[in-house]
């Protein structure tokens, strides 16, 4: 670390560095054809943000440091000065006096011949070239630093700036000045660089409105969302204001005083002189966790790794990483939150930002597309590297859909690779369980593959024969008889709704699955079995081993349940006997394809949904009335009906439909009609006593 007056030498001098070359020594040559052009699209329409320059700065400033830590070895034994391993650093430098902003690095510099080649010409990457060469020698390690793709990121200077001057000097050749103001031409000429042995200054004169790239603060900012895991340290120049000692200290005197007076002390305190000094910041003191085994890294680091990532305030709950080798040599890490910050009713269109995209250590994106990080997914944070992603051309985007197939594939099942790490402890389960059900339930309904069965093993419920105590599919299997081809269960929209339902009244010595959520509705709109065995609703038609009515008594109740039908034929499809019932003279079921009490609730809830043609479609299906012959009710009501009393006979057929609507979960229509009824039936039962 350079100390303080260092630090303000080296500001100084960057800051007076005579950039005006002698005429004599001046070579200008013309860029090639295509440079202007290019350099115009770069300026125009390539990158998204005019910050990306300084990410791209600090990108070049990285490769060079790479490239002369790789070559060291054999620039020392040739007798070429190197500066020590230690000491490599990437300097931001800005300076409002003179409106420019430096970025400094003592990396290998360029030679003349590299200034016209990579600098002269559009595309000419020579970053990209190393790699070829360090590729052929199979030197793998050094690859990974290696950051340069296309040889354009340098002209991304020119979108802040009107003029840039590249002071360099490579070990093996003189110190050169290049210089453009980004027209159709550049000029060189060599530079005393003095004591320098290797690096490279580029010198940005800042067009009119980017003085916001002179603020410490601004560039900070960037260095930390664009390249804080930048291997090498990026060292900002901070301008601060401090208090002037001066060299003595304030004097107290006492004055001679009468005897038995009390001694009077004066202080003299100069004036405070506050002085303006230049510090230097290290912004990227994180290294990029991703490089190392999770299990061989500190929890404090972890912790510290992901708070940045994820802006949460507390620690995670579960972590794990994994490395796939292939084509493309990836590398991911994931955390589980300890909380669920997301509310799936209450969400809005914009995209999960939780999955951040980093190629060679840069940050590239984190606004991935909803089939890869679909809504569901928020229930991590991570990052996902490699130095071989395939780039659009500002190094923004992941180009391809190869490279989005294959995210979409892996992070499910790294996802579910955790889940079940954490299933082994019970504890840290239902607490993962509590928070992030709705995950879950979501990544389930997204997937129709096996996918979906490896999730829905993670699901968990409550029972109508203990409602505290949550089970797995697996387990409610291993207790029901071995001939069952179903698992049964019932929704709802609260714990109370499904435990207190009288749907549940005829299914006392059979296991039920309670599902007590909006969200299990959802999800079982897109899993239908588990194991090759139907998922079935037992408030809707279809369920196995219901005991069936004899053919004498359909026929005793069939003219009975033909005059119910026909006087609330617009609202039910037909009318049942049963006798699965205790206690219920009557329940409403679904019909196999239509909807639940509970999606029908959940339907008239969205906002609109009366103006809505597909919503309002979707609640025409008609149920079945499903009456119970052995209720005294029924039985008091088939007398009515035997009696010729159709008055009161449709008033009570009216009353009961509707109560069984309500004791089914559906919301009631036809309220005022209901009440009515209800007063009249109470008016009888008060006038015959």
């Amino acid at each position: 670390m350079a100390s303080k007056s260092e630090v303000e030498n080296i500001a100084e001098n960057l800051s007076n560095i005579d950039v005006t070359p002698v005429k004599e020594n001046v070579e200008t040559y013309d860029f090639e054809a295509e440079v202007p052009q290019v350099m115009s699209l770069i300026i125009n329409s390539v990158y998204s943000s005019k910050e990306m320059f300084l990410r791209e700065l600090i990108s070049n400033a990285s490769d060079a440091i790479s490239k002369v830590k790789t070559m060291k070895t054999d620039l020392d034994s040739k007798g070429y000065a190197t500066c020590p391993i230690g000491a490599y650093k990437i300097q931001i430098i800005p300076n409002k006096n003179n409106n420019t902003l430096v970025i400094k690095d003592n990396g290998v510099g360029m030679t003349k011949n590299d200034l016209i080649a990579f600098l002269g010409s559009i595309a000419s990457s020579g970053t990209k070239k190393f790699k070829e060469i360090l590729n052929s020698q199979n030197q793998k390690s050094d690859l990974e630093t290696l950051i340069g793709q296309f040889g354009l990121g340098f002209y991304s200077a020119f979108l802040v700036a009107d003029k840039v001057d590249v002071i360099t000097k490579n070990p093996m050749d003189d110190g050169y000045l290049w210089t453009s103001t980004g027209g159709n031409s550049y000029s060189i000429c060599k530079y005393d660089t003095g004591d320098l042995e290797h690096g490279t200054s580029v010198i940005l004169t800042l067009k009119e409105g980017e003085k916001e790239y002179l603020e410490s603060t601004r560039l900070i900012n960037l260095i930390k969302k664009h390249s804080l895991y930048i291997r090498y340290p990026i060292a900002v120049f901070v301008e601060k204001e401090e208090e002037e000692k001066d060299e003595e200290e304030a004097k107290d005197t006492v004055e001679e005083v009468k005897e038995d007076a009390e001694p009077k002390i004066e202080s003299e305190a100069p004036p405070k002189k506050i002085k303006k000094v230049v510090e230097e910041q290290i912004v990227n003191n994180d290294v990029p966790i991703w490089t190392k085994k999770v299990e061989e890294i500190p929890e404090e680091e972890l912790n510290k790794f992901y708070r940045t990532i994820s802006n949460d305030y507390d620690d995670y709950a579960a972590v794990q990483s994994w490395h796939f080798e292939g084509v493309i040599d990836l590398k991911i890490i994931l955390f589980i939150p300890k909380r669920a910050r997301f509310n799936f009713f209450e969400q809005n269109n914009e995209k999960n930002k939780n999955i951040k995209v980093f190629n060679s250590n840069v940050f590239v994106t984190d606004d991935l597309p909803k089939e890869v990080v679909p809504d569901w997914m928020n229930m991590v944070v991570g990052t996902v590297s490699s130095p071989d992603f395939p780039m659009n051309i500002s190094r923004e985007f992941l180009q391809g859909k190869a490279v989005m197939n294959m995210l979409k594939t892996k992070l499910p099942k790294c996802i579910s690779e955790m889940i079940k790490k954490l299933e082994k402890d019970e504890e840290k389960y239902n607490a993962f369980y509590k928070e992030f059900a709705s995950n879950i339930k979501l990544a389930i309904k997204q997937y129709t593959d096996t996918q979906q069965e490896t999730f829905a093993k993670f699901l968990r419920y409550p029972t109508n024969q203990d409602n505290e105590k949550l089970i797995s599919f697996d387990e409610y299997l291993s207790k029901v008889s071995e001939g069952q081809k179903q698992i049964l269960f019932l929704t709802g929209l609260t714990k109370k709704d499904v435990e207190t339902s009288l749907c549940l009244e005829g299914f006392k010595d059979r296991l039920v699955l309670l599902m007590p959520e909006a969200v299990d509705e959802i999800m079982l709109q897109g899993l239908k079995k588990y194991k090759g065995l139907d998922l079935q609703n037992i408030s809707i038609e279809g369920v196995d081993s219901i005991t069936p009515i004899d053919e004498e008594t359909k026929k005793e109740y069939e003219p009975f349940t033909e005059k119910i039908k026909d006087l609330i034929k617009e609202k039910v499809e037909r009318v049942e006997i049963s006798n699965r019932f205790v206690g219920v003279p009557a329940s409403i079921l679904t019909t196999k394809y239509g909807n639940s009490s509970t999606m029908e609730n959940i339907i008239k809830a969205q906002p609109g949904f009366e103006n809505n043609p597909m919503l309002m479609m979707m609640l025409k299906s008609k149920k079945i009335f499903e009456i119970n012959i052995d209720s005294p009710v029924i039985k008091q009501l088939k007398r009515i009906f035997d009696e010729d009393k159709m008055e009161q006979f449709s008033t009570y057929v009216n009353f009961l439909y509707n109560a069984a609507l309500v004791g089914s979960g559906f919301t009631l229509e036809e309220k005022s009609t209901f009440i009515k009824d209800l007063y009249s039936i109470l008016s009888e039962a008060v006038s015959s006593k």
